[in-house]
């Protein structure tokens, strides 16, 4: 028996386990392309909007968000899709393979089924293979998916295939970093974090080094997410830059090999912290329980969005004037370019302001979705046979999301307000004070996440992913609804696209009552759900104590103490 024995065994039983998620992901960007394709023709048939939004995309604050911008002089379809959307398309599936080899690594070792296995006629690396396997086939897939995608446009189908590639070879390498982080960290939510904060540093160094000199400069070179558009697909075809990923993804594979021959079953090669012997008092109840388990992700979210909040606010300077002089520009981004010069950067820096909440957002959504991990790996279980009621784990996990997303935009907001160029006379304070209320603006996006994600957990806990669809389709629907011609009513249907930011104007109250009513009517579903379904009890070992001698192993065990 070798170290691989078992892995086609493994991946065609993940494939069938799993095989509605992984359809989901190969299926989701070439559907999502297609519709982006359509209504990208008409935008590019327009030859002064296409000018305008070429010359968007040459500005600094354009490069951040798009990249070195190729084929700006002929901007026509190819382009515009290439320079607008490929980043995100990367960003979007390398989180895909991030998330599908944590749950096929080390969650699979934290809920007991990865030793159950290993104790049959299967190979020490066959899961770690297996995982890889899958995983890099459905991006391949994906890839080739989105190639095609572009060629009901008529575009070439060389240029289209190395595109699509180019976004699959991305969730190849990132599968590859994940595979590594799950070696090191010691929980599949520790190395899913490790690998979302190399992306975010990969993105931070492709905008610096793509601001830097036109078409990317060396510093571009050192992030994956800047290779797929070296290709200079439908510019300048190059292949040679896909084989810069797939090499990056068999040296980085090849290292997680090697880190998994050296760590043993169920631990991480970084040593765990030793623990002392009594937990704090923060965890005397399920409230700091939960801050305890959320207390990292909330740390890299809020240092993530103070980063690119600092980043985006030096960029705004000028930007006023520029939008004056450009009003073509100021209009292809539903911009008044007769508004006065504060008004004008205003609006535009109220752009960031959404995607900056996206930050937010997503934090409340992965906290209060958590309430499905704890109940399938037995911590649930734990806190409730203490005198903790089940509405009580509930709404402790719901305050904790939604503070800390109130904590995240707050971070943002004041980053940005204390970064921004101010006005003449205008005080710091007043600055940050107006932007920090803009933010505050996305709260009831915020109460609404978390008010979605409870009542799937109470009503359906297998439609959990439904958080992440909302989520992402708020995202499209807030940056390009109308790009896609969606209807004016559509946006309202998502919690982070129903607000408009109101930086130096009132707030939408009508849009505020609506999301902060469903919001409040989803978590009160939530509790009326949640006593009337069983939690079903879990059997065998319970994996949230497996990290011995440290207080968070044994949280659940001072909840239960400390309540008697």
């Amino acid at each position: 028996m070798t170290a691989l024995t078992g892995t086609w065994t493994l991946a065609r039983a993940w494939i069938r386990r799993d095989r509605i998620r992984l359809s989901v992901w190969a299926l989701i960007l070439p559907l999502l392309n297609l519709a982006f394709v359509r209504a990208f023709e008409a935008i590019a048939a327009d030859e002064g909007g296409a000018a305008a939004r070429a010359a968007l995309i040459a500005t600094s604050s354009g490069t951040v968000f798009a990249g070195p911008g190729y084929g700006l002089d002929h901007y026509d379809l190819g382009p515009m899709l290439t320079n607008e959307l490929l980043i995100y398309y990367e960003i979007a599936l390398a989180v895909g393979a991030i998330l599908l080899v944590a749950r096929g690594t080390r969650a699979e070792e934290e809920q007991g089924r990865a030793e159950l296995v290993c104790a049959a006629a299967v190979g020490r690396h066959a899961p770690l293979a297996a995982a890889i396997g899958v995983v890099t086939a459905l991006c391949m897939a994906a890839g080739v998916g989105l190639g095609l995608s572009y060629l009901p446009a008529g575009l070439p189908a060389p240029d289209a295939m190395a595109s699509g590639l180019g976004v699959g070879v991305t969730g190849v390498v990132f599968a590859a970093i994940t595979a590594l982080t799950a070696q090191l960290a010691r929980s599949a939510r520790g190395a899913a974090g490790a690998a979302v904060a190399v992306m975010g540093a990969a993105f931070c160094l492709r905008a610096a080094g793509d601001v830097q000199r036109l078409h990317g400069s060396a510093l571009s070179w050192c992030s994956p997410l800047a290779w797929p558009v070296q290709t200079r697909a439908f510019t300048d075809l190059r292949w040679w830059p896909l084989a810069v990923s797939a090499g990056a993804a068999v040296v980085i594979g090849t290292a997680a090999a090697g880190a998994a021959r050296r760590r043993e079953h169920g631990a991480g090669l970084i040593p765990n912290a030793p623990g002392r012997l009594a937990a704090s008092r923060a965890l005397n109840g399920p409230v700091g329980l939960a801050w305890r388990l959320s207390r990292g992700s909330w740390a890299a979210w809020a240092v993530g969005g103070g980063f690119a909040a600092a980043a985006i606010g030096p960029m705004t300077g000028g930007l006023d004037a520029y939008l004056r002089d450009n009003p073509a520009i100021a209009r292809a981004i539903s911009v008044d370019p007769t508004a006065a010069g504060p008004e004008l950067r205003d609006a535009f820096v109220a752009m960031f302001i959404a995607m900056l909440a996206v930050l937010a957002v997503w934090f409340t959504c992965g906290t209060v979705a958590r309430l499905q991990w704890s109940e399938t790996s037995g911590l649930a279980e734990q806190v409730l046979a203490a005198p903790v009621s089940r509405t009580r784990w509930l709404v402790s996990t719901w305050i904790v999301g939604v503070l800390g997303g109130l904590g995240v935009l707050g971070v943002t907001g004041v980053w940005l307000g204390a970064t921004v160029p101010r006005g003449a006379g205008e005080p710091v304070t007043w600055t940050m004070a107006s932007h920090l209320s803009a933010a505050a603006s996305y709260t009831p996006a915020v109460v609404a996440t978390a008010g979605l994600a409870a009542a799937l957990y109470a009503i359906v806990p297998s439609a959990a992913v439904l958080n992440w669809v909302v989520l992402a389709g708020g995202f499209t629907m807030a940056l390009y609804g109308h790009a896609l011609g969606l209807p004016a009513w559509a946006p309202r249907l998502a919690p982070i696209s129903a607000i408009p930011p109101p930086l130096g104007a009132a707030w939408d109250v009508p849009a505020t009552a609506w999301v902060t009513t469903a919001g409040i009517a989803l978590t009160a579903a939530a509790l009326i759900a949640i006593v009337r379904r069983d939690i079903p009890a879990r059997e065998g070992r319970t994996p949230a104590l497996a990290p011995v001698g440290g207080a968070e192993a044994r949280s659940a065990l001072t909840v239960t103490s400390s309540a008697r």
